[in-house]
């Protein structure tokens, strides 16, 4: 199993370069350890993580193997929180500082935002969220943002940068 971990003095975590937090993912789909879903589909190469097939993580500090959750069970870490945000819905961790992050049933992923009916609102025919400004007068296309962008080929709704 590898265990290089990679850390960022100015944050002060471990994790990747997507995603600071203290723990490692396995992957459900090749049982291999990752930083996180993003490093895993730029690593392998003909298949991506189903991230919410989640089931085990690897402790940076520790390194127990344990079912995802977002606290350590080792009798070590003490129940050390692995993340300042949580999904068990769709196996995240994050502790990026002052960014805010929350679960969005309609989309059925995380979404960067303070949450629906505070910054953010989900429009079902869209299938996907808008800032509370921009969605009353945006114009409704079925799975618009279900697309690659044009320029950088990068998939609009999965997009971990603003569209």
């Amino acid at each position: 199993m590898e265990t290089t971990m990679w850390y960022d003095e100015t944050k002060g975590m471990i994790g990747c370069q997507h995603y600071p937090r203290e723990c490692r993912l396995i992957s459900a789909c090749c049982s291999k350890v990752f930083p996180c879903r993003l490093c895993h589909d730029e690593a392998e190469t003909g298949h991506q993580i189903e991230r919410k097939e989640t089931r085990e993580c690897v402790c940076c500090r520790c390194k127990t193997i344990q079912p995802a959750s977002n606290a350590c069970i080792s009798g070590q870490c003490k129940g050390a929180p692995f993340a300042s945000y949580w999904c068990d819905i769709c196996k995240l961790w994050d502790s990026t500082p002052g960014k805010e992050i929350y679960h969005c049933a309609g989309c059925g992923i995380c979404r960067v935002g303070k949450g629906l009916g505070i910054d953010r609102r989900h429009c079902d025919t869209c299938g996907c969220c808008y800032h509370m400004v921009a969605f009353e007068g945006h114009k409704c296309i079925p799975r618009k943002l279900h697309n690659e962008c044009s320029v950088c080929r990068v998939d609009m709704f999965q997009s971990t940068k603003p569209v």
